[in-house]
């Protein structure tokens, strides 16, 4: 058997005894803070669908990873500010990832990844994918507090994540998702993608799932993951 595919296997059948530690888990064992990791694209799995359903990642700073993805994962061209198709991802490209801040402490470590950003210039920083926790619009200006705190004004433009419907900043609320391109010496946005509300935030049942099914679904790895789902 292929030692990787041993490795993602054994890990799997360890599920049970997953735990997360510190402050990764918030209410009703939630994750909604991102993490940011930058790297290359190792491998792109696929499901039996021939849909892609992770990304193995290498990265000098940051180690190798395995980022998984979902309908709820966001596909952004920073270059062109528009959504991508996932599709178009090779192995070898350069891409910025915003993951779920659980993490699975496997070899290498498994997460689930929010966003995935490809196609950034080398001399503009990569758009920002972040989960709006307050947003107040007063005298033509709308203040947004999330990962960071940032300013939309009258030079601020506006898009809808994959169609062309019109966004304004009345449509950015509390729990929205969005993406921001800014520049480093200003809090003032240049750019803001809404992507959508967030209908959930990664639960520890929804990821063990997601490694299990990475995994290929092995038979003797279902019952044990399963009963760990419905026991938390």
């Amino acid at each position: 058997m292929n030692t990787d595919i041993l490795k993602r296997l054994i890990s799997v059948a360890a599920i049970v005894s997953f735990s997360v530690t510190g402050t990764a888990f918030a209410e009703e064992n939630k994750i909604s803070d991102s993490v940011l990791y930058y790297g290359q694209i190792e491998n792109i799995i696929s499901d039996n669908d021939g849909n892609i359903s992770s990304l193995r990642m290498s990265s000098e700073a940051y180690g190798e990873y395995v980022m998984h993805l979902s309908d709820e994962t966001a596909f952004i061209d920073s270059g062109k500010k528009t959504a991508s198709d996932p599709k178009t991802l090779t192995k070898g490209e350069d891409v910025y990832v915003f993951h779920s801040a659980m993490i699975m402490e496997s070899y290498p470590p498994q997460t689930a990844a929010y966003a995935v950003i490809s196609n950034t210039p080398q001399d503009t920083g990569c758009a920002k994918y972040m989960k709006v926790d307050f947003a107040e619009k007063k005298d033509g200006v709308i203040n947004i507090t999330a990962d960071i705190k940032i300013i939309a004004d009258k030079d601020t433009t506006f898009s809808d994540y994959g169609s062309d419907n019109a966004v304004t900043a009345d449509d950015i609320q509390k729990g929205s998702r969005i993406a921001v391109w800014d520049s480093e010496n200003s809090k003032t946005a240049e750019h803001i993608m809404l992507i959508s509300e967030l209908k959930y935030a990664v639960t520890r049942g929804e990821f063990i799932q997601a490694l299990y099914k990475s995994a290929g679904s092995p038979d003797f790895a279902k019952e044990a993951v399963f009963s760990d789902i419905k026991d938390g």
